[in-house]
């Protein structure tokens, strides 16, 4: 029997799959018997939040998407480097695996040692789902950290009381910070870990393994359709480049790199009409590891971005720490690092939240949307003079390396620190 799983429970499952049903039949029971779990997941009691002076030292665990191409992911293998260079030996711990479990299923908490600190690198809903399947005991007695990261200015209801399992919430961006603050108030401390992005300096221009023309005035703008087209607002980027450059003429060439195009047929299928058949214009859908993002990244000469919003905007800043001219919309997270100094940000209107796929369900809610034109004449100009490309570029590293500094600051201050076991002091 499934650990924690009621006996009757159990045998009703054996009947079930013993007798024959319609598909219908199936479907139905199947979709009531999810809503009995979630409402059963959503009314989990939460561990008991202890004080810090109640708690016993133990070992540092990180649970996240380690495996993920998803920015989640990539953010969840940036901070266990993060925390490995400021002296935590973090044991890691992937949610993937877990989450694919049915939704009634209950399992050991990760580590048998008691106490320490327990960092959850995903957002309330993943929390919520790991508060049920763990054994409450095993959670009370250690600090609970969640790093949340979110796209709008207030947290959905939902998350909300998700919050109080916590002892401190962590954010990619103040844009974040204040949307928790916002949203939750001040009884749990909120601070801005920035992700301390990769080494990249052996990242080197890399045209011919992509295509390009060693030549051409390269942009390139990169994209997941599972974080929602109208997010990414990948036409708007498009339309500022057919703006900018209406006829083909060899000289500009602008690089789609589309991740999850088979999640989103229908949306990806849109975006490849109003391309149309520009012989300047790649759509490139083939994944790439790491390191081949930011080759691909280091061989353009602009990152473009007219996003809606961004809880932080790794992307841009991994382009910034390669030197790469960025060109974005100047609201939300990637704010904390990007000025008119370093890049070149692009004004914007604020409109309603409308998502068609329904990943952002806030008719109450604004985000922003960049003013296309401007972009387009920024693009000109970027073109026409490599040299302002450059300066931009150096800028952006200088302002990149003193920004995600603040992250090694903070551990280094964290009040937690003599909760974990085996950690080393590095000098910051």
């Amino acid at each position: 029997m499934s650990a924690g799983r009621p006996w009757w429970l159990e045998r009703l499952g054996e009947r079930w799959r013993s007798l024959p049903k319609p598909a219908i039949v199936r479907q139905l029971i199947s979709r009531q018997a999810t809503k009995a779990m979630v409402a059963a997941i959503n009314s989990a009691p939460l561990p008991e939040r202890r004080a810090m002076a109640a708690l016993e030292p133990g070992p540092l665990l990180l649970s996240g998407f380690f495996g993920e191409v998803l920015g989640v992911g990539a953010a969840a293998r940036l901070t266990a480097d993060g925390l490995r260079r400021a002296g935590f030996t973090p044991e890691l711990d992937d949610l993937a695996p877990q989450l694919e479990l049915p939704l009634y299923a209950r399992r050991d908490f990760p580590l048998s040692e008691p106490g320490g600190v327990w960092i959850s690198h995903c957002n309330a809903p993943e929390l919520k789902r790991m508060v049920y399947m763990y054994p409450n005991a095993a959670l009370s007695g250690r600090y609970r950290i969640g790093y949340w990261a979110y796209e709008l200015e207030s947290l959905p209801q939902d998350w909300r009381p998700t919050a109080r399992s916590l002892h401190e919430i962590w954010t990619p961006s103040q844009f974040v910070a204040d949307s928790v603050r916002r949203s939750i108030g001040d009884d749990i401390p909120v601070t801005v870990m920035p992700h301390p992005t990769a080494d990249l300096g052996h990242i080197r221009s890399d045209r011919a393994r992509f295509g390009l023309s060693e030549d051409a005035f390269v942009v390139l703008i990169l994209f997941d359709l599972r974080s929602t087209r109208a997010r990414k607002n990948p036409d708007a980027a498009v339309e500022a480049y057919l703006q900018a450059f209406p006829e083909p003429d060899g000289r500009a060439m602008l690089v789609c790199k589309v991740t999850a195009s088979d999640k989103a047929p229908a949306e990806f299928a849109k975006l490849k009409s109003r391309i149309g058949g520009r012989q300047d214009i790649r759509l490139l859908t083939e994944r790439l590891e790491d390191e081949g993002v930011w080759r691909l990244i280091a061989s353009c000469d602009v990152l473009l971005s007219l996003h809606r919003s961004e809880g932080y905007g790794l992307v841009l800043a991994e382009a910034m720490k390669l030197r790469r001219c960025v060109v974005a919309t100047g609201w939300s997270g990637n704010m904390d690092f990007m000025d008119a100094g370093n890049a070149v940000p692009i004004p914007f209107r604020q409109i309603p939240v409308k998502d068609p796929q329904k990943q952002y369900v806030a008719p109450d809610q604004t985000w922003a949307d960049a003013d296309v034109a401007a972009a387009a004449e920024a693009l000109r100009r970027l073109q026409a003079d490599p040299a302002a490309r450059r300066r931009l570029g150096e800028r952006a590293f200088d302002t990149l390396m003193v920004h995600e500094a603040r992250f090694a600051a903070n551990l280094a201050d964290a009040a937690w620190r003599g909760l974990v076991r085996n950690e080393k002091r590095v000098a910051i």
